[in-house]
């Protein structure tokens, strides 16, 4: 689509009505000039369908709630708006994942610990699901995809029994700087 301005304003128009008004209105005077236009403007829409997909990428350092909530709501918002997202989960990000961690309580990084009750309470009372939860939902209805760090699995002496589900691989951190290199927006969390 683009905007056309018309005597009546301003108009959307897809490329076959933009062809036809283009052409419509030529005149033996300015036939030649509307031609190179309309040229001109299938260039444009040509270079528009080729614009890469839009695409999220997130490096989820912390294990905290209050660290891996926001990663999981910018992750369903990013699928929800039909962006592509990867989550590359490093250290205590990756330890969060393992199975044996995501039934525990979660804890609250040290600068808002005070705010634990009060914030889990909230949690509980609004029906929010678990975080884990959320990525799930993104995985289903969007392109998500999260990735372990391949060192910090080394150093932790994972193995992929011990991770959840949801991990879609291991990969280095040059592999996945060459995803985020793609991405529209990368986030440190």
């Amino acid at each position: 689509m683009i905007n056309v301005k018309t005597k009546s304003g301003f108009r959307n128009l897809g490329r076959k009505h933009l062809h036809a008004s283009i052409l419509m209105a030529a005149s033996p005077h300015n036939l030649v000039n509307r031609v190179s236009l309309l040229l001109s403007l299938t260039d444009i829409f040509n270079m528009h369908s080729q614009v890469k997909k839009e695409k999220l990428s997130i490096i989820a350092f912390s294990g905290t709630v209050d660290k891996l909530y926001p990663v999981a709501i910018l992750a369903s918002g990013a699928a929800a708006m039909g962006m592509d997202v990867e989550i590359f989960l490093t250290f205590w990000g990756l330890n969060a994942f393992r199975k044996d961690q995501l039934n525990q309580p979660g804890r609250i990084s040290r600068d808002f610990e005070e705010m634990a009750p009060v914030m889990m309470n909230i949690f509980k009372v609004k029906n929010v699901p678990h975080w884990i939860d959320m990525l799930k939902q993104a995985k289903e209805f969007g392109n998500v995809k999260i990735y372990a760090c391949a060192m910090t699995y080394d150093l932790f002496q994972m193995k992929k029994e011990e991770l959840s589900e949801l991990i879609d691989g291991v990969v280095g951190v040059g592999e996945f700087l060459e995803k985020a290199k793609e991405s529209n927006i990368t986030l440190f969390i």
